[in-house]
């Protein structure tokens, strides 16, 4: 057999040419792998520090505290301006914090690594909102207004609004199915809205309008549990979305409650105590807290409750397995060095209503 030896050669620079360039693309891929794990490890490491982070908004001063259970220490502080009001939530796949802050005019954006504020939309009057677990969307529901705007969380744009049968209030997120619940005062009901194809319907009855909604997703139970009435009318409605079905409790005095995703446990918050409860409703102990709970969150990780008590003093941290009450988030602000009015606590990726 005879070969023509140009044309090997030919080949064979090919071959060489396709072999560089092969090897240029496994260095890219090597090199894009390491930046891929890299921004993995940083992420991660990120999330492991928000599971210990609990962040304190100081109405009279305006200053966001970003205090680290781990540490017993503040390790951040963000100034939005001082506020008659504020609302906090965070979103559950970013660790962004959304306050709403200025006397309830201006949500602000804040970034917790940093920290600092990377974003801040004005309204008139919000009622309630939500966010997205990407923190991509806000929802917003304003007072006097049966309207619910779907804000673009980068630009701030209307993107959608939606009509409800009054103004939202305890706007709540379940993002698994696209859906919002919410409560309207004067109705004894919560409703929801389904944010892709835009369907309003009511839900489930209550005894009572609302005062907070806390959803609970345990196993494959999910569901709300939504607080309505005050003092020795107040109650505990468990909606469960599987069956459709509810069921309520009296619980006198109660005004917070809070749910632990990793035992289905909820604790809600009556007079100058809190009441650790089954999922069923059945109360496994009571803590004493010698002061009354004004808000009450709980740690990413479950471990510990975290209790704003009266104004000027120290938060309280309790222990959710043992009940154990200790110092949490201090009063006495190291910006300023005065003890500032602590207005609230977050601490939970979710979407605890506001």
């Amino acid at each position: 057999m005879k070969y023509k030896l140009g044309r090997v050669d030919d080949i064979i620079s090919a071959f060489n040419s396709i072999s560089q360039k092969q090897d240029k693309a496994n260095h890219k891929l090597s090199r894009l792998s390491t930046t891929v794990s890299s921004i993995n490890t940083k992420v991660a490491n990120q999330v492991e520090v928000l599971r210990s982070q609990v962040y304190l908004f100081s109405s009279d001063m305006g200053w966001l505290g970003i205090w680290d259970i781990a540490s017993g220490s503040y390790k951040g502080f963000v100034n939005v301006g001082s506020s008659s009001s504020g609302k906090m939530t965070v979103a559950g796949e970013t660790g962004q914090v959304f306050l709403l802050a200025e006397n309830g005019n201006k949500i602000f954006i804040i970034d917790p690594y940093l920290p600092g504020v990377t974003g801040a939309f004005q309204f008139d009057a919000v009622a309630s909102f939500a966010v997205s677990p990407g923190g991509q969307r806000i929802f917003v529901s304003q007072n006097s207004s049966s309207i619910l705007t779907e804000v673009d969380a980068y630009s701030g744009k209307t993107m959608r609004n939606f009509n409800l049968p009054g103004t939202g209030l305890h706007l709540t997120i379940c993002p698994e199915a696209y859906m919002i619940y919410f409560s309207v005062a004067g109705t004894k009901a919560v409703y929801s809205v389904q944010y892709l194809a835009g369907e309003v319907a009511k839900v489930f009855d209550l005894p009572d309008d609302a005062v907070k909604m806390a959803p609970y997703k345990f196993g494959n139970k999910f569901g709300l549990l939504v607080l309505s009435g005050s003092g020795n009318t107040a109650a505990i409605t468990k909606w469960d979305k599987s069956t459709d079905t509810t069921s309520t409790v009296q619980v006198a005095n109660a005004s917070e409650i809070v749910v632990n995703p990793f035992t289905g446990q909820n604790y809600v918050a009556s007079l100058n105590s809190i009441v650790f409860r089954a999922l069923d409703g059945t109360v496994v102990k009571t803590v004493d807290l010698l002061d009354q709970a004004k808000q009450l969150t709980l740690s990413v990780d479950g471990v510990n409750l975290i209790a704003v008590v009266s104004a000027g003093k120290d938060a309280l941290l309790v222990d959710t397995i043992s009940g154990v009450v200790s110092t949490g988030p201090k009063a006495l602000y190291p910006p300023t060095q005065k003890t500032a009015q602590l207005l609230l606590a977050h601490a939970q990726f979710g979407f605890a209503s506001n």
